[in-house]
């Protein structure tokens, strides 16, 4: 990570940019949890994540 007061005004649009871009943290670890979900050899090198947001899905399925 960059020193923000070394950061030209460019460099720090950029980040400003892409902050603004990037789906939500939880967007995120759901589209991560749902690779993992697809691949049986990920559910094997991740089970502790895997398994902790599976409970959670299990436990508090969405409404149709």
């Amino acid at each position: 990570m960059t020193d923000i007061n070394s950061m030209t005004d460019a460099e720090k649009e950029v980040d400003k940019n892409r902050a603004f871009a990037y789906p939500s943290y939880t967007d995120q670890l759901d589209m991560l949890w749902h690779a993992i979900d697809g691949d049986a050899d990920l559910k094997v090198k991740f089970a502790d994540f895997y398994n902790a947001i599976k409970t959670v899905k299990d436990n508090n399925p969405k409404v149709s």
